[in-house]
């Protein structure tokens, strides 16, 4: 493989997509009402090998929602 589709391909897994999840899920948080999004937003962004957004899924959008 090429050198700069390494660097590429890391870039993206390393920087681009904690960002996208931590989008995702704020908007999620906000929209199903859950509290703090922006609390969430960080431990699914911030969180190694897509951790945090698992935490996300199994804990927070379970427990948090508010009832409608």
């Amino acid at each position: 493989m090429e050198t700069w589709l390494i660097v590429l391909l890391a870039v993206v897994f390393l920087l681009i997509a904690p960002v996208l999840i931590a989008y995702y899920v704020f908007m999620d948080a906000r929209r199903n009402e859950i509290e703090n999004p922006l609390r969430w937003a960080l431990i699914a962004g911030l969180v190694p090998f897509y951790l945090g957004l698992a935490i996300y899924f199994l804990g927070a959008a379970k427990k948090e929602m508010k009832p409608r």
